[in-house]
């Protein structure tokens, strides 16, 4: 029941749009409950809040977090690579990688 809670509140930092609480929170949870079957949810929540912090920074924070929300996309394919939220994982890395480019002219 506690798992529940402590996931349900780190997914609730992502729903109002506090991207590094939901960071924070989430990785926190990985590491308290590492066998918990809401891993997958968990590293798709991680990476959503890493892409949404990335895509909405100032420019000089960009690139950086851009890396980041890549290493959260693979940590998630990683985990499972048929994930449920593999269409809505790609959009982002597409999204991702796109950013990027601009900043390996």
């Amino acid at each position: 029941k506690i798992e529940k809670k402590v996931f349900e509140t780190a997914k609730g930092y992502n729903t109002i749009s506090d991207y590094k609480s939901a960071l924070v929170a989430l990785d926190n949870f990985l590491s308290d409950y590492p066998g918990t079957p809401y891993k997958e949810a968990a590293l798709y929540y991680k990476l959503d809040s890493a892409y949404k912090l990335a895509i909405n920074s100032v420019p000089s924070k960009m690139e950086e977090r851009l890396h980041n929300a890549k290493v959260a996309y693979n940590k998630l394919v990683q985990f499972k690579a048929d994930t449920k939220y593999k269409k809505d994982a790609d959009d982002m890395l597409e999204r991702i990688d796109k950013d990027l480019q601009q900043y390996n002219k």
